[in-house]
């Protein structure tokens, strides 16, 4: 393999790792959200009368805002790696997806996720 194969190899494998983690944490926010819309209607099917409760819905907006915060985060840190990219060896180097819809590695240069 030649140096630039692995720094080719070791460029992909940091954008796949970004990716999945992009992924996990949009996962995260949906199951929130998920969670947060059955509690009324489980709720009432359970009987509980509106008063009750609050303090799950108090939590569970606290996790949201958190996870936002955790988003916002990893595109920033998307960003830097974009910025390094752009700095270093690697500049020249295909590497990642344009889209999420297309596979790491198709589509070019390590594009920065709209926010």
């Amino acid at each position: 393999m030649t140096r630039r194969e692995s720094h080719i190899q070791l460029a992909q494998s940091v954008a796949d790792q970004l990716f999945a983690t992009e992924r996990a944490v949009d996962d995260a926010m949906c199951c929130i959200a998920g969670l947060t819309q059955s509690l009324p209607a489980k709720a009432r099917e359970a009987g509980f009368a509106a008063t009750r409760g609050q303090a799950v819905y108090d939590r569970l907006v606290d996790a949201m805002a958190a996870q936002a915060r955790a988003r916002a985060a990893v595109v920033e840190a998307h960003n830097a790696l974009a910025d390094l990219q752009t700095e270093s060896v690697f500049r020249s180097m295909p590497i990642g997806g344009g889209t999420k819809d297309e596979k790491p590695g198709t589509s070019g240069r390590l594009a920065v996720v709209a926010a």
